[in-house]
């Protein structure tokens, strides 16, 4: 039924591509440590947290905590309204912040995890290297939690973060429903 029920969504629903990250460009101030643009952050020092340029494109947030391993900086946000057993993909940005590298190899410095379950993981990058990123997971609730950490694992690997964007993937069948869907209105309006 669940499967129905996203390809229904993907197939009628033109709020099923848009964007359910708030403020995923960082365009919208965010508190170094606290509440506010959408997101929640913790853990930062004064390296770290929001800028007005230099991301990719305009603003950035950084996650930062000066090589002070307990707790992570983090960076979150819950997303409510999510079709239960339905694939969604979140798509970002990420760029190491300051040339620690410590470990250089490190490949799980940043995570990401969707209500605990880890989605992604990288390291560290050359400076001002915007890496992509896509990633996809399985609404396993209506509610999820995206929450980004730096420094993790025991390192003191920091990011820049920009360009968020989380959106329900349309099902292969959802396609063919909407291409059934117009074969059929177009034989329609033949037929009149």
């Amino acid at each position: 039924m669940r499967i129905v029920n996203c390809i229904a969504i993907t197939a009628l629903s033109t709020t099923a591509h848009a964007n359910l990250i708030v403020n995923g460009g960082f365009d919208t101030f965010v508190p170094l440590n606290g509440t506010g643009g959408g997101w929640n952050a913790s853990g930062n020092d004064n390296l770290g947290g929001w800028s007005a340029s230099g991301g990719n494109p305009g603003a950035f947030y950084a996650l930062n905590a000066g090589g002070n391993f307990t707790p992570d900086p983090v960076l979150s946000q819950t997303i409510d309204g999510l079709m239960i057993g339905c694939l969604y993909q979140l798509t970002g940005f990420y760029a190491s912040n300051i040339l620690n590298n410590s470990p250089g190899n490190a490949t799980d410095s940043l995570v990401i995890t969707a209500n605990s379950g880890v989605i992604f993981e990288a390291g560290p990058t050359p400076l001002g290297d915007w890496r992509p990123f896509t990633t996809t997971f399985v609404a396993d609730a209506s509610s999820v939690t995206i929450t980004i950490a730096a420094e993790a694992n025991g390192s003191d690997n920091d990011f820049r973060l920009d360009s968020f964007s989380l959106n329900l993937v349309p099902s292969p069948s959802s396609t063919g429903v909407l291409g059934l869907a117009g074969l059929v209105a177009a034989r329609r309006r033949r037929a009149l």
